[in-house]
């Protein structure tokens, strides 16, 4: 559980060298993650924009696929040794 924000912008994919370009000039956007517990919100005005999520609650998905990710992990550590 917790906060954490994330920068974006997309003025650096305008240099070249890419596939396709994206330019987000505006966008609002609103998530309600039931499944993990959290909500998320991305505001981008021009391509520059930050994205902020809280996690509320840790759900039994969550903790489920939390134990798995652990389980792989020390399946990996001891194949290693």
């Amino acid at each position: 559980m917790g906060t954490f924000a994330e920068f974006q912008q997309d003025w650096t994919q305008l240099k070249g060298g890419c596939n396709w370009y994206t330019f987000r000039f505006f966008v609002v956007e609103f998530e309600w993650d039931k499944m993990f517990g959290g909500v998320e919100l991305t505001l981008m005005f021009f391509g520059v924009g930050i994205c902020v999520r809280h996690s509320y609650a840790e759900t039994d998905d969550m903790i489920r696929i939390s134990q798995a990710i652990a389980e792989i992990n020390s399946t990996s550590e001891e194949k290693a040794q």
